[in-house]
């Protein structure tokens, strides 16, 4: 769900109470905006929504070492929306990375000053 509908969706509502109508939850709006698009852009928004659910499944499968399905929802996820499996790879290498980064800064500093660690413990 993107912040633009939901913001598009307090205008939407604005007009509503002034009309004294019934005001639409944010689910309620999304489906009234996908019933109105043309059917090619009802058809790529439902191929990202798609796609994102398979992405999760993806990540759930690969945290569970499951090899079978992450393989399966990998290529899933691939062909229905390939830009945005890229960019997440992308996320994933660098979030990888930092998490590294920072196991690493934080193991040697309290190993080389004990009296800090213990300070951070409450021990002092």
């Amino acid at each position: 769900m993107s912040n633009s509908l939901a913001s598009d969706c307090v205008k939407e509502n604005q007009l509503w109470r002034l009309r004294g109508e019934k005001e639409l939850s944010l689910n309620e709006y999304e489906q009234l905006c996908f019933k109105n698009l043309p059917l090619l852009k009802r058809l790529n928004k439902f191929r990202k929504v798609l796609a994102l659910h398979y992405m999760r499944k993806l990540g759930q499968s690969w945290l569970n070492r499951e090899v079978l399905p992450t393989i399966v929802y990998g290529i899933a996820t691939t062909l229905l929306n390939p830009q945005a499996t890229v960019h997440k790879w992308k996320w994933m290498k660098t979030h990888e990375k930092l998490s590294h980064q920072t196991a690493e800064g934080i193991g040697p500093s309290a190993e080389l000053n004990p009296q800090r660690s213990s300070e951070i413990g409450g021990l002092s």
